[in-house]
């Protein structure tokens, strides 16, 4: 059965929503790892620990540095499941750092990128990068106001090409009626989605 990120295993010490931490924290658990605005000596301490029971990355509120840094590295390791990254907005050179890596990737099945953490220019970057990804079923792109219509075309290409998301939350963001149509379209042909999330966008909608 197939399970939407909220769903993943975790304890509530160690969630995506949990109440923010000290800054500068590294906040370990026995799945997984919570950057909150760590430093770059920070999170190379944390490569030298990951061990393969370490399923979960979760940035929050990180700089591009960290990114460029360390996200390349943990994907190349091809251990992770899951990657939230959240109130750290990514620049198209942030998500080029790792999308070579993404587009291989043979373990992350839930990719998180959400709460301001997303313009139109790096998703249509992030979903070039995702056109040839055989792993992925979860992509939650939700509370990213900076998202519009710009990136439908290129979503619409990926829900007619990709053969294993299951799972797309684009809610609030800015996408307008016409993209939604465009999107809808696309779902029309796509055999493998089975929700499609698009709640308080100017058109609500749950596929």
């Amino acid at each position: 059965m197939y399970a939407s990120a909220s769903d993943v295993s975790t304890d509530e010490s160690f969630d995506s929503d949990t109440s923010i931490q000290e800054a500068g924290e590294v906040v370990w658990s026995h799945k997984g790892v919570h950057f909150i605005n760590s430093s770059v000596d920070q999170c190379m301490e944390v490569v030298n620990k990951l061990e393969n029971h370490h399923k979960i990355l979760i940035f929050s509120k990180s700089s591009s540095e960290n990114i460029q840094f360390l996200i390349p590295i943990v994907l190349k390791q091809g251990t992770i499941k899951k990657l939230v990254i959240q109130s750290t907005l990514l620049t198209r050179d942030d998500i080029l750092s790792f999308s070579s890596q993404l587009s291989i990737n043979k373990s992350l099945t839930f990719l998180n990128l959400t709460r301001d953490s997303m313009r139109d220019d790096g998703l249509i970057t992030l979903v070039q990068s995702l056109q040839h990804n055989r792993t992925l079923e979860s992509l939650d792109l939700s509370y990213n106001p900076s998202i519009t219509s710009a990136s439908v075309p290129s979503l619409a290409e990926l829900l007619l090409t990709n053969s294993t998301l299951s799972y797309l939350d684009l809610s609030h963001t800015s996408i307008d009626t016409d993209g939604v149509m465009i999107l809808m379209e696309s779902c029309k042909t796509n055999n493998t989605l089975k929700k499609f999330r698009l709640v308080s966008n100017i058109t609500d909608s749950v596929v």
